[in-house]
């Protein structure tokens, strides 16, 4: 092997070297990119769904004539958003809450109450109560009693 063929292979090997970190550093850079780019997107998912939140919030406040209140043309899947106990207070009629007694959130709450056979007067009631001050919800419930909330059936 003679002299330039040992400077060509030693050049070789220098840019091979150069190439090989040059591009360890791309992968880096790119990774970080990706990183950012996916927690840019998580972000702005979460800002949507807040967004679909609120509107159908606004949604329920113009259904029901300019106040905040539930009504029985709303979707089950909406009603969460307008108080957070909403399904709480459902799963107390044994609507929702419960692989047995389960809803679909596209239905209406009347067409809901009335599959599972509850009162609608008194789930309006109960939900209702939930938007009142100073702890009305729990009132409305105590009026309605234990007769629609949970019943247990024994076998007796």
């Amino acid at each position: 092997m003679n002299w330039i063929e040992l400077v060509m292979l030693l050049a070789v090997g220098v840019a091979a070297l150069w190439a090989f970190r040059r591009t360890t550093t791309l992968e880096k850079e790119i990774a970080y990119v990706r990183r950012r780019a996916n927690d840019q997107i998580d972000d702005l998912t979460d800002e949507v769904e807040k967004l679909q939140r609120e509107i159908r919030l606004l949604r329920a406040i113009v259904r029901s004539g300019g106040t905040l209140r539930f009504t029985p043309d709303l979707r089950v899947d909406e009603l969460a958003d307008i108080h957070p106990d909403a399904p709480a207070v459902l799963a107390s009629f044994h609507i929702g809450g419960c692989q047995s007694c389960a809803v679909d959130g596209n239905e209406t709450l009347a067409a809901a109450v009335q599959a599972k056979g509850a009162n609608l007067d008194q789930v309006l009631a109960a939900l209702n109560a939930l938007l009142t001050p100073d702890n009305a919800a729990r009132a409305e419930l105590a009026k309605i009693g234990p007769g629609g909330l949970l019943q247990i059936q024994t076998g007796r």
